[in-house]
């Protein structure tokens, strides 16, 4: 079996980025944070080096049910413990995490280590979710989330995660159609769904069924871009019903995914081709002050 530090010469996979630069870092209310490397995203990459970007194992990857929401690959989590340091020693107030497994581990193995991880507010935001655009973009059931990363719960390294704006919806598993800017589209997974005897919704078959028809992506850059509206709009809000301590240098962390990014971060959205404009499209575990909200 080939040794991991193998696989990251062979893949040329950072494990490390530059700190903030002081200035940057000071001038800075929030610091995004792209998630590290995933089961995903591993083998994304072996299918892509061997097969083609746009080749039929691909296209099997992205319908693949058993990729629902994967965690961390054993380099993403090197990635996320390498860069710790770079987050030790900035004051966050609050860090919001977008409720994907692959954040949430990210979250926990950047600041487990952090001086003030027991002072530090762990918000899951369901607004920073990753597009849908792939089986790994659906995911888990919320209930089984929040059991397995909840305090106390040895994988979490005594990181608190508070779930409750996950429950902010009439059936908390819908999370991810509630989210969605697109109303028709919302509109159309809510009547497609089928609930069991038990009240369950089959809501990641329904999300799958319309991924694997669409491509490049299901929810798609206007989808995306309308979203980030809504992103920047809470972002501006909360940070004046809950202004930082200047003094204290205190800042808001968000840990997301890189296509949301690159939303959040494009100037605008050009019609005719659904494409970002000027847009910064993060690596895994990469690190940057944020202030075009």
């Amino acid at each position: 079996m080939e040794q991991v530090s193998d696989l990251i010469t062979r893949l040329n996979i950072p494990l490390r980025h530059p700190p903030l630069k002081e200035e940057d870092l000071k001038s800075a209310t929030y610091i995004l944070i792209r998630h590290a490397y995933s089961e995903y995203n591993h083998i994304a990459q072996e299918i892509e080096t061997k097969y083609g970007e746009h080749s039929e194992e691909k296209k099997a990857l992205k319908g693949n049910p058993e990729m629902y929401d994967p965690g961390l690959h054993a380099i993403g989590k090197m990635q996320a413990e390498s860069n710790s340091e770079h987050v030790n020693p900035i004051n966050f107030k609050v860090v919001f995490v977008s409720p994907m497994q692959r954040t949430l581990q990210t979250c926990i193995h950047l600041f487990k280590n952090h001086p003030n991880k027991k002072d530090i507010r762990f918000v899951v935001l369901p607004i920073i979710r990753e597009v849908l655009e792939t089986s790994n973009d659906i995911a888990l059931d919320i209930d089984v989330i929040v059991e397995k990363y909840a305090p106390g719960q040895p994988i979490t390294e005594g990181i608190h995660f508070d779930f409750s704006m996950n429950m902010l919806h009439g059936q908390p598993n819908l999370w991810q159609i509630f989210t969605l800017a697109n109303l028709q589209k919302q509109k159309d997974l809510i009547l497609s769904l089928k609930v069991d005897d038990s009240g369950k919704a089959n809501h990641q078959e329904v999300i799958l069924s319309r991924l694997v028809l669409h491509e490049p992506r299901y929810e798609n850059h206007k989808d995306l871009y309308a979203r980030a509206k809504v992103i920047k709009q809470f972002l501006r809000e909360y940070i004046t019903a809950n202004p930082l301590n200047h003094e204290k240098q205190e800042k808001y962390g968000i840990i997301s995914h890189s296509r949301i990014i690159a939303t959040m971060t494009a100037t605008g959205h050009r019609e005719e081709d659904d494409e970002l404009i000027d847009y910064v499209w993060f690596q895994n575990c990469e690190m940057r002050p944020y202030h075009s909200y």
